[in-house]
């Protein structure tokens, strides 16, 4: 599935010209991305999963003969960024393929060198590394940090959850395309599917359990930088010690578990990422520590004095105020509406940013 960018045309050409035999969808260029999100995920691939899996079902069907798919391959817009589907239709993320690309680097190939990642992607790397003998580095989000690093240690493989990665040799920027062929040609040379694969690559008893939420903390009328202050003081039972390159990151004593609270620096998110071979509701965890501290801690609503409204927390142009602040605004400037009661939500909202510039 090309999500109709830029990767799959030079990717369909590899595959003929190496006799491999393929379906795909999603291939023509589309600048509007056929009306969708050209972002690898559960939701955007729903289709295309179904597909694969419907192909492996009939060919257990027809024949045991029949040749099934073994690897389903999604590439992002611009070919930077893939996610795999396994030949059970499984997918295997950015993480995973991380791992098996190291351990296939590293022990197969008999290529030396540590590995880069960031602060959001799998602790699995570094214990792989520890087990190489090679050095791990683990640097903020953004691939120029990974690249910079990559250069300066003659690193072999940098990489990053959300679905990028380089190699020593090759340029040292996103490349899904080199990253898949990698990824067939380990296939072919150990004789494994990617299933066992994910396994072999695998460094803990059990596979870690990763999560990944977004709060909108706009709701709760409070700066990042106080709210970062907040999650400085959050005492986690377990954590060995903390860092703050990029955000906050607890790391647990166990050496296998952590969480991440980050800023986006786009929009008024807060992402909350963990990751844990042990406790199965880190992630709840981690999401409810925040929500109460927030909730605890935000400044109160108000009704309004012009009106029977109990008026929430709106954000606008970088900055927080109540929807009270409009009445008050409306009805000195517009006396035709001297009261909320007199305007749809349509209209508040339309009048949300002219009333926050008159208040200031």
């Amino acid at each position: 599935n090309g999500m109709n960018g830029s990767g799959s045309n030079l990717f369909i050409a590899i595959l003929a010209r190496l006799g491999v035999s393929y379906a795909f969808e999603a291939v023509h260029r589309d600048c509007l991305f056929g009306d969708g999100v050209p972002e690898p995920n559960i939701k955007t691939t729903n289709h295309f999963r179904n597909q694969f899996k419907a192909r492996i079902a009939k060919s257990k069907a027809v024949s045991p003969l029949f040749d099934a798919p073994k690897i389903g391959v999604v590439f992002d817009g611009d070919g930077d960024r893939l996610m795999l589907l396994d030949e059970n239709g499984d997918i295997i993320d950015m993480n995973d393929i991380l791992c098996m690309l190291y351990w296939y680097l590293h022990e197969i190939e008999g290529l030396k060198g540590g590995v880069v990642y960031n602060t959001c992607t799998t602790f699995r790397l570094k214990e792989m590394a520890i087990k190489f003998g090679e050095l791990c580095y683990e640097v903020p989000v953004g691939f120029k940090w990974i690249t910079s690093k990559m250069l300066e240690t003659n690193a072999l493989l940098g990489g990053e959850s959300s679905g990028g990665l380089a190699f020593r040799g090759h340029i040292y920027g996103k490349d899904s395309i080199l990253a898949t062929l990698l990824v067939l040609k380990m296939m072919v040379q150990t004789g494994l599917s990617l299933s066992e694969l994910k396994q072999k690559a695998n460094v803990c008893d059990r596979h870690p359990i990763q999560t990944a939420v977004k709060i909108d903390y706009s709701t709760y009328k409070q700066p990042k930088e106080k709210i970062l202050e907040l999650i400085k003081e959050f005492d986690f039972p377990g954590v060995s010690f903390k860092t703050y390159n990029d955000g906050v990151k607890f790391y647990f004593k166990d050496g296998f578990s952590w969480i991440s609270y980050r800023f986006s620096g786009t929009e008024p998110i807060l992402r909350v990422m963990t990751e844990s071979c042990c406790e199965e509701a880190l992630g709840e965890i981690a999401v409810d520590t925040l929500m109460k501290k927030l909730e605890s801690t935000a400044e109160p609503q108000k009704t309004c004095t012009n009106c029977t409204h109990y008026h929430p927390v709106v954000y606008c142009d970088d900055s927080f105020f109540h929807m009270h602040d409009f009445c008050e605004i409306w009805k000195r400037e517009i006396p035709d509406y001297s009261d909320c009661d007199d305007m749809s939500d349509v209209e508040r909202g339309a009048a949300c940013c002219w009333c926050f510039k008159q208040k200031e």
